[in-house]
């Protein structure tokens, strides 16, 4: 069982509820290609996929992607006929480039007989492939030496081809992806900016494309090449990287200081000018330590700097503004100077996730310290100490006026902390089995599609509670039928609704149940849906989810019951007496503005910026 769960990547945790969805007693009795049959195909498992593709965008010259495409055709047509068939045409290829460069004489003594080349260095890299070619690959032999393949100083075409010879599936399970040119460079140009004469290492150097770039930004020589140091893992990549580090130098090369080990796991003594490079996302780090390698790759590589030394790292956007990286972020900003944050939206090929880039120097802000923004084309510079007001994001995206807005929300409030239960909708594992549009096979349940800023439209499912025993997640019955307010969980606006009638909740709707003396839950359910409460949930979050803990700090004014009493008699209203909804609204939004201490100004820049969604169904 646990070898199965194994080879589809999915946790125990996973799998449980799935079998809890099937009403299975035993995991042991379970026929496992029955109940994983349909779940797999549905469910987006990356490390699954098996295709091969080839990175295009890695280079920006014309001639080396020809030629990689090439090459990768080769692979394409042989990779199930002949044994090792990537290393042997990544071993073919850096022959045709060693002799291109100067650097061997015979391409045949390099591919057959690499023990007997002169150069020791050079024989010890090739016979690392650790290939044997037979009679058999003389069809892959004859296709890829046939390969108009150029020699451009600093590209990787080695690197390209080693990337394509892997599935996706192992691509996203190592968080081994290229970084395309144009990124390289600009990671360098601005990590580099006002240094020079630095040692680098790349902790994560993969085939050694981002050494390769600071190589040439910095004009080096074959003299500097001892200020380059990479670690990395995977030993192929290792040994490309090493290749690619004798071509850009060429006759007269001395080799480069290229560790293959695991770079979490080794102990340097060197401290370095500048660490830069691409740390992995989500690899797994090791079998204790599955995710985040890149926050562990990121406090380790600053503790390998010099005292001022500069670190240059592509992360995931989501450490900018994800709660679990809270305590990292605190740090980062506490202790050390943010240069600048580059934001990407589209960093790499086929990776949906947004990226930036953080420029970090290894001493401690001073208060006056300004932080350069990058996003396209615009750059801001904003204090660093402002974001220290914030350890629940680093939000780039917040103006100087809008922090201001932020910090005046909290001024005089109180917090849905105390005399508040939460619940989940119901997780049900199984929608397809659970649901039905039938109303005589149960009771109705409310989906987020149901859900508009005060008010709801009527249920489009119905599910038998009573197979509650079967659900993944339910909530306690009471809490379902007490008078609450409901809202959508995964959304990036607050949309809130009073349910009177006690309706069961599915998963896209959690929901609260305040109990706060001198507060009206109809007062609560306005302030939730006002256009001040979004304005500091987005400067907060950047968030495409409203958790528990966001809406416990949103700031809720302080005021007594003759003043919340306006604002009750028009929620009334609207959810009553059929009032038009968008008048109304306007109206209690002015009311919570005054309540807020809000200036004109303030409340146009609200206005402004702020657009009212899910308002009515």
């Amino acid at each position: 069982m646990k070898q199965n769960i194994k080879s589809i990547n999915i946790n125990d945790s996973t799998l449980k509820n799935w079998l809890r969805a099937w009403s299975l007693e035993e995991p042991d009795d379970l026929d496992f290609n029955k109940v994983l049959k349909n779940k797999l195909k549905s469910r987006r498992n990356k490390v699954l996929k098996t295709s091969y593709e080839i990175s295009s965008n890695y280079s920006q010259c014309k001639k080396t992607v020809e030629a990689a495409n090439k090459l990768f055709g080769t692979f394409q047509r042989n990779r199930l006929k002949v044994i090792h068939i990537d290393r042997k045409i990544l071993l073919i290829t850096s022959a045709i480039l060693l002799k291109k460069r100067g650097l061997i004489q015979c391409i045949n003594k390099a591919i057959h007989t690499p023990e007997k080349i002169e150069d020791k260095n050079i024989a010890k890299l090739m016979i690392g492939f650790n290939v044997f070619f037979s009679a058999e690959d003389s069809k892959v032999l004859t296709e890829a030496l046939s390969t108009d393949l150029p020699y451009t100083k600093g590209e990787d075409i080695l690197g390209m081809l080693y990337s394509s010879f892997k599935t996706e599936g192992k691509k996203s399970e190592q968080g081994f992806y290229l970084t395309p040119k144009k990124v390289r460079e600009l990671v360098v140009k601005r990590t580099f900016r006002n240094l020079s004469n630095q040692t680098v290492l790349d902790p994560c150097c993969g085939t050694g494309a981002f050494l390769l770039e600071a190589y040439q930004y910095n004009q080096f020589e074959s003299s500097d090449i001892e200020k380059l140091a990479g670690i990395e893992l995977d030993s192929i990549a290792a040994l490309l990287c090493k290749i690619n580090l004798l071509l850009i130098q060429g006759k007269g090369y001395k080799m480069p200081n290229i560790i293959q080990a695991d770079f979490l796991d080794t102990n340097l003594s060197k401290r370095f000018g500048v660490v830069i490079g691409n740390p992995p996302w989500g690899g797994k780090v090791s079998s204790q330590i599955k995710a985040d390698s890149f926050k562990l790759f990121l406090e380790k590589g600053i503790s390998l700097l010099k005292p001022g030394g500069t670190i240059g790292f592509l992360l995931p956007y989501s450490y900018l503004i994800v709660s679990k990286h809270k305590e990292s972020r605190k740090r980062l900003i506490n202790c050390h100077t943010i240069q600048s944050i580059t934001h990407f939206k589209n960093a790499f090929e086929k990776v949906m996730s947004e990226a930036v880039l953080l420029i970090i120097s290894k001493r401690y802000p001073q208060y006056f310290h300004r932080v350069s923004i990058y996003q396209e084309n615009n750059k801001e510079t904003y204090l660093q100490n402002r974001f220290m007001d914030n350890d629940s994001a680093v939000n780039i995206l917040t103006t100087p006026p809008n922090h201001n807005i932020r910090h005046k929300l909290k001024q005089n409030c109180i917090y849905l902390k105390e005399n508040v239960d939460y619940g989940m909708g119901i997780v049900t594992g199984d929608n397809q089995r659970f649901l039905s549009k039938d109303k005589l096979e149960g009771e109705p349940i409310i989906t987020g599609k149901e859900v508009f800023k005060y008010q709801l439209k009527d249920p489009s499912f119905f599910i038998n509670f009573s197979l509650k025993n079967c659900f993944q997640q339910v909530a306690p019955e009471q809490l379902y039928r007490q008078a609450k307010l409901v809202y959508r969980f995964i959304n990036k606006n607050l949309v809130f609704a009073l349910d009177r009638h006690g309706v069961l909740t599915l998963n896209s709707v959690n929901f609260l149940i305040p109990d706060i003396k001198g507060y009206d839950i109809r007062f609560i359910l306005a302030v939730l849906n006002s256009k001040a409460a979004q304005m500091y949930f987005q400067q907060s979050y950047c968030s495409i989810k409203v958790l528990k803990s966001q809406i416990q700090s949103i700031p809720i004014p302080r005021c007594n019951l003759s003043e919340q009493k306006p604002i009750i008699e028009m929620v009334d209203s609207i959810n009553y007496k059929g009032d038009k909804t968008n008048s109304l609204y306007f109206e209690v939004e002015k009311l919570i503005h005054n309540l807020y201490g809000l200036n004109k100004w303030e409340k146009e820049i609200i206005d402004k910026q702020i657009d009212v969604k899910y308002l009515s169904s």
